[in-house]
């Protein structure tokens, strides 16, 4: 049975049928809403269920063509199941919350009155003398402000200066909708509120030409610079609602019309909160102006605002409908701004050669920020001296930190990148990890193994800037497919628990650290394509390290955040990561780091590719075996040695005679033992 407080909605489509084929009607219908549908009990019907809200405005129609009735159904209502799923449509039930709103707009509502005709004949001033003509008006003082784009007089409220604006413009264009959006698109206020959102146009410039008779009529008015809006000398904003409470405007249609109350009800609520809709999940979210982000309490944000302000008509039953309607009208299918990085103290626009620290606003849309502020000044010399003393090489030294900036690139996967940090305990991968942590905003911790192989894993993505693990198990990665789709940015289908799953796009970027990395049993290159590596080689002296490391660090983060920034703009500009190697090289690189074997060949062996420098095979797999023990590793045969060195093009293997052998024998050729063993090159 539906009820209230599911989101589910049933459509029943009576005698559709037409021998066995569906009629136009039907077929329209099934098509749009693209969610689970079977044969009704009757055999001549269909039924459809997909999750949404229905309208006020009705719930059944008999004038759909090829249909003998369309009924709608959210609550109060049996769907009998026959379990005769309908060929071509989903077998999951959809979300389509926007497409049962529109339908509803469609069949149940009447038609608009000619939307954009003017009540009166325009007049024949043009743009420019129009707004000079408003600002020379008795009033012309608050016409200029907000023209200026000033919110002052508003409570620093744009939307209520939107509406004064609008108000006034409707007077003086004579009612023209279509001018009064023209010019208020060259005033101060308009923003990506009013070019992007079509329903806020409309509501707007429909309130102001509410209950409105009265224009400007160049005929009737006298040459006097002090005449105001209605042309009788009196400074009025007729008939302007933004300095009385709105509420009590809806509260008194609520008790006439409490459907037309829902619908200003839920208007209210979308400017009052600046509330957006994720159109996959259909969370709600308000913006928080406080944080500069959108908060996802929504729900309960308008279940508060609501007890505050519909009183005695407030209900659980109201609250539903209200949001039936919120959300479709505020749907968004993705969060934040292409280009911008979300700091504590703005929004960072980033290109290869600028950097411009802007204003944050809802239009951008983040959900979260960094804690960082941007400084163009600061610097972090903590963290600089510690990234040379654990990482050798300039070449992995730049690859981090353009790893580091592509985790600020929070709108995309352009470079289809995975990055892994490799070495002995203490070698100080988890510190830059950390501190990498403080800086950027929400962050997931999955190991690759947790990521492809748990069913809830993928969800913890959404929204995040990185996933970032630390010493992730050794175990075998096996379904190294998901992975690499998660690592490209592809749609992947995920779900919380007890939830159902919906469409999302992840870009957060991959951190993991490992003192050996997972085994991988795949013969092609896809996967180390996707994947860097970068050495942490050395354990560090205990006497060395510095217990306050941590600390010193989280006060560096605005230091570190411009050290990520640069990284990101030489990423930009290059295209390409400074030690980005070919796949071969990278399978090689892994190898060595995934198994015990790997590790003896990096800490023992000394690989020179000099076909004069030969070793003895039984000698080599002695020191293996010797080495294995003293760490505790595994101990492999000698035949998979061999395979696993062998893979390397610099060893091969033929028989010699070794200095101070008495006969040939078979030896691996290119290598040396290495007499430090710990102290070996990484």
């Amino acid at each position: 049975m539906f009820d209230d407080n599911g989101p589910y909605v049933g459509v029943d489509l009576d005698e559709c049928l037409n021998d066995g084929s569906l009629t136009d009607g039907a077929q329209r219908i099934v098509k749009r809403l693209d969610s689970y549908t079977e044969g009704s009990p009757s055999g001549t019907g269909l039924h459809i269920i997909c999750r949404g809200f229905l309208t006020d405005l009705g719930n059944r129609s008999k004038d759909v063509k090829g249909l003998k009735e369309l009924e709608l159904y959210d609550s109060g209502r049996y769907f009998t199941f026959t379990g005769r799923h309908l060929d071509g449509t989903p077998e999951t039930v959809e979300n389509r919350a926007q497409e049962v709103y529109d339908l509803c707009q469609e069949v149940f509502s009447a038609p608009d009155p000619e939307p954009n005709r003017a009540p009166t004949e325009p007049n024949d001033l043009d743009n420019r003398e129009l707004v000079e003509k408003a600002k020379q008006a008795d009033d012309g003082g608050k016409f200029a402000r907000l023209w200026n784009g000033d919110t002052s007089e508003h409570g620093d409220d744009h939307s209520r200066a939107d509406q004064a604006l609008v108000n006034k413009l409707a007077f003086w264009t004579g009612g023209d909708r279509d001018r009064i959006d023209q010019l208020f698109r060259q005033s101060g206020l308009c923003r990506e509120k009013w070019t992007g959102r079509p329903d806020y146009r409309k509501r707007t410039i429909d309130k102001a030409m509410q209950g409105r008779t009265e224009f400007y009529d160049p005929d009737e008015a006298t040459e006097t610079a002090d005449m105001g809006p209605r042309g009788d000398g009196q400074a009025t904003d007729a008939p302007e609602l933004e300095s009385s409470d709105p509420w009590e405007e809806i509260r008194t249609t609520y008790a006439s019309n409490k459907g037309e109350g829902r619908v200003q009800a839920a208007d209210q609520l979308i400017d009052e909160l600046n509330v957006a809709t994720h159109r996959g999940s259909g969370r709600l979210y308000v913006w928080d102006d406080a944080e500069k982000v959108y908060a996802d309490d929504g729900e309960e944000s308008v279940r508060e605002r609501l007890v505050d302000v519909l009183r005695s008509r407030f209900s659980q039953h109201e609250v539903s409908e209200i949001l039936g309607m919120v959300k479709p009208k505020t749907y968004r299918e993705e969060f934040g701004a292409d280009g911008f990085v979300p700091v504590a103290n703005g929004d960072l626009k980033v290109t290869a050669d600028t950097v411009e620290l802007t204003n944050p606003t809802p239009e951008h849309g983040f959900r979260n920020r960094s804690s960082a502020e941007w400084d163009p000044s600061a610097d972090a010399p903590v963290f600089q001296t510690y990234l040379k003393q654990v990482v050798k090489t300039e070449e992995e030294r730049k690859t981090l930190q353009e790893y580091a900036g592509y985790s600020l690139m929070y709108w995309g996967l352009p470079f289809h990148k995975a990055l892994f940090l490799v070495g002995p305990q203490a070698s100080g991968k988890s510190t830059f990890l950390s501190a990498l942590q403080e800086m950027l905003g929400k962050t997931t911790q999955l190991s690759p193994q947790q990521l492809v192989d748990d069913e809830y894993g993928a969800i913890e993505l959404e929204d995040s800037w990185a996933n970032i693990a630390s010493d992730i198990p050794s175990s075998l990665l096996s379904n190294v497919g998901r992975f690499k789709e998660i690592t490209a940015g592809d749609r992947i289908h995920a779900r919380r628990i007890y939830e159902q799953g919906y469409t999302i796009r992840p870009t957060a970027k991959h951190f993991y650290s490992a003192n050996q990395l997972p085994e991988i049993k795949i013969d092609d290159n896809a996967f180390f394509r996707r994947v860097m590596i970068v050495a942490f080689p050395e354990t560090v002296n205990r006497e060395d390290r510095d217990p306050k490391l941590g600390q010193k660090l989280k006060l560096e983060i605005d230091g570190i955040l411009r050290w990520a920034v640069e990284g990101l703009q030489r990423l930009l500009k290059n295209e390409d990561f400074t030690r980005d190697l070919t796949p071969q090289e990278t399978r090689r690189l892994w190898d060595e780091h995934a198994s015990s074997i790997g590790q003896f060949k990096i800490r023992c062996l000394n690989v020179t590719g000099d076909n004069g420098h030969a070793v003895p095979k039984d000698e080599v797999y002695d020191a293996y075996g010797q080495f294995c023990m003293d760490k505790g590793l595994p101990t492999e045969s000698q035949r998979k040695l061999t395979r696993v060195l062998k893979r390397d093009p610099r060893i091969g293997q033929a028989k010699r005679k070794p200095a101070g052998a008495d006969e040939r024998c078979r030896c691996y050729t290119g290598v040396e033992i290495h007499a430090g063993g710990e102290d070996a090159p990484f």
